[in-house]
């Protein structure tokens, strides 16, 4: 959200949540990300100066925002006044999600959020230290098992291939513990990636499944799928 061009009246956005990156640290190497390969932005923790002035100006200029996520192309939980900030939203009212790659996760930490995305991508271990550089699978599985005992936790997956494998796989691990499995194809990020369909293949794939022209695996062109698994998604 361009939360100046937003309050000067230059741009109608038609959401309630604002997203605010705080970090663009992160410990991890995910070959979908582009943090570690080849992002060119300064690698820096947003103060809780700035984040306390920008969260005061929209409360008071678009108060239709009701809620506040911390996300990004960092791991927000690298942050040491992410609790600070997180108490800020709670004090304004906003609903809050936190999205993380689920390794620093403590009770202490995020016992304020009210939706915590963690992003996990694989049920086998030799694939997420592919993945993410990091031999951390036990790990963050032991911290979503814990957290979701206490908050409504969504996992995010981003898939690039063994889609009905990994989904089953990841199904398993889930199942009745948290409260959604998003299965997501990775962002282009401009022209940094080549995942997802531009407008024109799009549009061609549209046209050539009313012809019955193409055959393919759904997964393999949805950007996105939330399988419930638990409770209500909302």
């Amino acid at each position: 959200m361009n939360v100046i061009a937003y309050i000067k009246g230059k741009i109608k956005i038609n959401t309630n949540e604002v997203r605010i990156e705080t970090s663009t640290l992160c410990n991890f190497s995910c070959k979908f990300c582009p943090n570690k390969n080849g992002f060119k932005r300064k690698k820096e923790i947003m103060s809780l100066e700035l984040f306390t002035k920008l969260l005061y100006k929209i409360k008071a200029e678009a108060p239709e925002i009701t809620t506040c996520t911390f996300s990004g192309m960092g791991e927000p939980l690298l942050d040491n006044t992410i609790e600070d900030k997180i108490k800020l939203a709670k004090k304004l009212h906003y609903n809050i999600i936190l999205l993380t790659n689920g390794s620093l996760l403590s009770y202490k930490k995020i016992k304020d959020i009210d939706l915590l995305k963690i992003s996990f991508s694989t049920f086998s271990r030799e694939r997420f230290k592919k993945l993410t550089g990091k031999d951390d699978f036990y790990i963050v599985l032991d911290n979503i098992y814990h957290v979701a005992k206490t908050h409504k936790v969504i996992i995010t997956a981003t898939l690039t291939e063994n889609f009905e494998e990994e989904i089953e796989g990841l199904k398993k691990l889930f199942d009745n513990k948290v409260y959604a499995l998003e299965i997501w194809k990775p962002h282009n990020w401009g022209n940094w990636g080549n995942y997802r369909l531009i407008k024109s293949q799009q549009k061609k794939l549209v046209e050539g499944l009313k012809t019955g022209q193409f055959r393919f695996k759904l997964m393999e062109q949805l950007i996105c799928v939330v399988l419930i698994l638990m409770g209500s998604y909302f």
